[in-house]
């Protein structure tokens, strides 16, 4: 795989070196995260919960404190409306709990994937007006629900929406719409995840009843579990919602959150970001992506640990199917991408009445991963397509459904993943304007993506503890702030190379300071082309142990890398 140095600025560089009192590699790490001043640097190597901006410069929070403060006073009926995945499942139960400590007359909402559909549907919100409902606050979804809250209106309910998605250039006519993404709307940070939008108005909420800290220190994991779960960028208030949200796993009060660590076998102390979106979201997902939601939320919000265990077992057993059917689906569209000339068209679009609807988005995020480009998948049930589109750096998937608007039933998103519903006649038609649509776009290519490296680093230039302390400063690591990758040049082989466990390369290395341990995981295949007394360069990731990051004499070389040159 192609690699390539990211770009430096030395000036800045010795800046941060001199003011900060930071080795080099760190002021290199903070620039290749778009970092380039003190203040922004320090704040990202000591974040703060004080650090959080004031919720009420965001759109639409006074009036919906205003409104919320009514509903409260005059004793309404309150529906949080959710969505089925992580994010709307946690913002949601954060929600409810928050209303639940003021005092609030509140029930819950979240639709059926498969019978229901994404957002807000005529159908559901007659039933909350049959069940007296006086007014539904979104969460996650209904920024492009304009229909359907001008229906709510005229059944005489109230709608506070709250949302992250990319807005339509006509709003609804919501009584407040909350969303950073609102054109006019001068809150400093535009990338909270569903749930983040969430925790503003539940800081703001926490007025209502002077308890200032009403949800910021107690319900953070959830915060934590639905940001990392939705793979939004992890820098500003998010980074500090998720390093502060990890934490308290330790001494979480949810047993659900407990009996989902027994389940996955995650220790709630040392959780990090790999095992809140490969273990925990996995299974919160699995149920509404199988169908049933609802028992996410209910996990989330037991009290009691018998229950919580059983409903754990539950999603483990939805999350095994969810597995098998994935595979399978996996494997039929990895089959039909591999013939399309992706140097000519673009995108991956695929479509079979024969895919599940609850895996099309994960097939469609791995795809996108494989091939570096946008990637949607449709599943054809009675006459519609169901879609979920993923996109990558550069292409704005929204941007190019547009020109598809008038064909859609519905859809919505933001700029690297989105949903549309479509009749089944029209998806031909679809799939034309967007590949018109991308081949307008000169800077849209399908090719596997290089990897960029942080900096040159001699494994022996910094103590381990040193290394290990600025990892853990740097963590968690995700969207944005990635796992570093490190080269270092002229590493002679002392020992003839290993395989360990028959596919793992083992290299003992001497540098200019240090003899390392380096193993290169699936790179067996190399054993044959290195000797004794080789003169290598490798590329290399810090070796994660119990949450915690440190080389501990012993490099990881990146997986991805064919090899890099003998001399």
């Amino acid at each position: 795989m192609e690699w390539e140095m990211a770009e430096s600025n030395v000036g800045v560089e010795e800046s941060f070196v001199k003011e900060l009192d930071i080795p080099l590699f760190i002021a290199k790490m903070l620039l290749n995260r778009g970092i380039s001043d003190i203040k922004e640097a320090a704040d990202f190597i000591n974040p703060q919960l004080g650090a959080l901006h004031n919720p009420f410069l965001m759109k639409g929070m006074k009036r919906g404190v205003e409104r919320i403060g009514r509903a409260l006073h005059y004793g309404e009926s309150i529906c949080v409306f959710g969505d089925y995945d992580t994010d709307g499942i946690s913002a949601t139960a954060l929600l409810v709990l928050t209303l639940q400590r003021l005092g609030a007359r509140v029930k819950s909402y979240i639709p059926h994937r498969l019978k229901e559909g994404y957002g807000l549907k005529k159908e559901s919100i007659k039933k909350l007006s049959d069940e007296g409902v006086n007014l539904i606050i979104t969460v996650d979804c209904g920024i492009t629900s304009l229909e359907e809250i001008g229906f709510a209106h005229s059944l005489g309910l109230g709608v506070i929406v709250t949302d992250h998605h990319q807005p339509f250039a006509i709003l609804p006519s919501a009584d407040v719409i909350i969303n950073p993404m609102q054109i006019d709307c001068q809150y400093p940070f535009k990338e909270l995840a569903g749930v983040g939008v969430v925790f503003k108005l539940c800081q703001a909420l926490a007025g209502l009843k002077n308890e200032e800290l009403l949800c910021q220190e107690s319900h953070l994991d959830l915060v934590a579990l639905g940001t990392i779960a939705d793979l939004v960028p992890l820098k500003g208030e998010n980074r500090i919602l998720v390093k502060y949200g990890l934490k308290s796993f330790a001494s979480t009060s949810k047993v659900g959150l407990r009996a989902l660590g027994e389940v996955s076998g995650v220790d709630l102390g040392n959780i990090n970001v790999t095992h809140i979106g490969y273990r925990f979201a996995p299974r919160i997902n699995a149920g509404g992506r199988m169908g049933d939601a609802k028992k996410g939320f209910n996990l989330l919000l037991s009290k009691d640990f018998t229950e919580a265990r059983i409903i754990a077992s539950m999603l483990d057993e939805d999350n095994k199917t969810r597995q098998k059917i994935q595979r399978e689906v996996f494997g039929e569209a990895s089959s039909l991408a591999s013939g399309v000339d992706l140097g000519t068209e673009g995108i991956i679009i695929l479509s079979s009445r024969q895919w599940h609807r609850g895996v099309i988005g994960i097939v469609a995020s791995r795809l996108s991963e494989k091939y570096n480009c946008p990637a949607i998948i449709i599943s054809i049930e009675d006459g519609m397509g169901y879609a979920s589109c993923r996109s990558v750096r550069g292409t704005d998937i929204m941007s190019v459904l547009s020109g598809g608007a008038d064909l859609f039933s519905s859809y919505g998103g933001h700029e690297y993943a989105a949903g549309f519903t479509i009749k089944e006649e029209k998806i031909d038609e679809l799939k034309k304007r967007i590949k018109q649509a991308i081949s307008k776009l000169s800077h849209t290519k399908c090719s596997y993506p290089g990897l960029i490296v942080e900096s040159e680093l001699d494994p022996g230039e910094v103590s381990r503890e040193v290394f290990e302390n600025w990892m853990n400063v740097f963590s968690p690591f995700g969207k944005e702030n990635p796992v570093p990758i490190f080269l270092s040049k002229n590493m002679t082989l002392i020992e003839s190379p290993l395989i360990v466990k028959n596919r793992h390369l083992r290299l003992i290395l001497e540098g200019k300071r240090r003899v390392v341990e380096a193993i290169g995981f699936g790179m067996g295949g190399l054993k044959e082309k290195l000797e004794k007394g080789d003169c290598i360069d490798i590329i290399f990731s810090p070796r994660f142990n119990n949450g915690r990051v440190g080389l501990d004499d012993r490099v990881g070389l990146d997986d991805r890398v064919n090899l890099v040159e003998v001399s």
